[in-house]
């Protein structure tokens, strides 16, 4: 990601942003904004669609079905060779500790592959998991402890 990606991603959510999930705002209003604040509006454009892949790969989830408790997660060669073993790493590592189901961690990994970088970073990657801990709509209070064990983790405020 770039900086000024992820300066948008964070005005983004200072302003728009609820529950992890992008306001339904006419999205041209919003690039009219961000440029209007000192954005370059393909940057924008790209980062709302970016955002609003989350809700897609949501919705295709409840298509595709949950997978069973038994089922082990293999990497493509795609993912492989773009989430570094680092990456893959923590992903399990958050898996195993309990912050993150099965299909959060895909949404994860859809949304890092979605990235126009050709490998991404570790830093990259804690702010999609904070996203996504973000629209998490569990109980405010098991979400809270996740955020304790991401920032714990990372050793990052976010």
């Amino acid at each position: 990601m770039t900086e000024n990606f992820l300066q948008i991603l964070l005005y983004l959510f200072q302003y728009h942003v609820t529950k992890g999930v992008l306001e339904q705002t006419d999205r041209e209003s919003l690039v009219e904004e961000l440029d209007h604040v000192g954005f370059n509006p393909l940057e924008a454009r790209h980062a709302i669609e970016w955002l609003d892949g989350f809700q897609q790969t949501e919705s295709a989830v409840e298509v595709v079905g949950r997978p069973k408790k038994t089922s082990l997660r293999a990497f493509t060669n795609s993912e492989i060779f773009k989430l570094d073993l680092r990456v893959r790493g923590f992903i399990l590592f958050l898996q195993q500790n309990g912050l993150l189901d099965d299909v959060k961690r895909e949404i994860i990994i859809e949304r890092a592959m979605s990235l126009s970088a050709h490998q991404v970073k570790l830093y990259d990657l804690y702010y999609i998991v904070n996203v996504v801990l973000m629209g998490d709509k569990a109980d405010d209070k098991i979400s809270k402890q996740k955020q304790q064990l991401l920032l714990a983790t990372t050793g990052k405020k976010h």
